[in-house]
Order: structure tokens, then C-alpha cells, then sequence
């Protein structure tokens, strides 16, 4: 099975740290960054080639992810978007299809997927 290289981004730490200690025991993701999700980041994605862009959003910070992800398609059209909301718990898939919010899931759409596909 090919590695997927996972760029994971968020405003929470708490979450975001814990998505990134699940994810690095996973034999078939190779993380290639964890930053903050901010509109700086947004510019320096492509200078790390990930598969798939992981936003993990927690609480209030849905609306936030959501425009984020939004904006991110448009910027890198091709591009994987898998936004975790701790709040909803709920998995979003280019901001479009949705899953439940467990590990294996989540896992499975990792692998799965390729960037600008859908599953």
C-alpha cells in the first residue's frame, strides 16, 4: 500500500496534536507538516507536495475550517481536503460528503483516495 503524505492543519492544538500522535503510528501516512490553520498557510502548502490536506477543526472553529477548505479547493483545485470536526463529529470530504468522525474512517478515506478524487 503507497504512503500517503498528510499535511495536518489546525487552530486547536489540543486536537490537532492528538490527530497527529493517532496518525504516527499508522505504517501507511507519512505527516509532512502540522501547522496552525491560518491564511498564511494556505501559500506554503504546495512547497510540501501532501496527498491530502487534513483540516481538524474543534468547537466554534467550524466556520472558520469550513471557509478555509473552501478557499484551499480553489487555490489547489486537485487537492485532497479531509476536514475532521470534533464538534459535529463528523469527517467532511472536499467539504462535500460526509462520514462519522471515528479513526477507522478516517483511515479508510486516507487510503483510499487520491488527491482530486473523491474516494
Amino acid at each position: 500500500m503507497p504512503h500517503r503524505r498528510v499535511l495536518v492543519l489546525g487552530a486547536d492544538s489540543l486536537f490537532r496534536d492528538g490527530i497527529l500522535l493517532l496518525l504516527q503510528r499508522v505504517e501507511d501516512v507519512s505527516l509532512v507538516g502540522a501547522w496552525e490553520m491560518n491564511w498564511a498557510a494556505l501559500h506554503r502548502i504546495a512547497s510540501v507536495e501532501p496527498d491530502i490536506v487534513l483540516i481538524v477543526d474543534a468547537g466554534e472553529a467550524s466556520g472558520v475550517g469550513m471557509a478555509f477548505a473552501e478557499d484551499l479547493l480553489k487555490h489547489h483545485p486537485t487537492m485532497l481536503v479531509i476536514r475532521v470536526n470534533s464538534h459535529d463529529d463528523v469527517l467532511s470530504i472536499h467539504s462535500a460528503r460526509q462520514a462519522p468522525a471515528d479513526l477507522a474512517t478516517l483511515l479508510h478515506v486516507i487510503r483510499s483516495s487520491w488527491p482530486g478524487g473523491t474516494g
